[in-house]
């Protein structure tokens, strides 16, 4: 099993796909650092755990408590 040599028009192929991955990386990277990095969120450790209490301890939809 041999593997073909790339033909120009494979390698110029190539060569525009990896600019274009290496251009996308570098614009995410750029809108992540621009708008995403040194966000934070101040969450609320007592309402979470309330919410969190209170969710399990209600039951879903559909279901019943009282078996008739």
């Amino acid at each position: 099993m041999s593997v073909s040599p790339l033909s120009s028009q494979d390698r110029s192929l190539l060569h525009k796909l990896v600019w274009a991955v290496v251009l996308k990386l570098m614009v995410l990277t750029l809108l992540w650092w621009l708008f995403i990095d040194g966000q934070k969120v101040a969450v609320d450790d007592g309402g979470m755990a309330a919410q969190m209490l209170h969710q399990r301890a209600a039951p879903a939809q559909g279901d019943s408590l009282s078996k008739e």
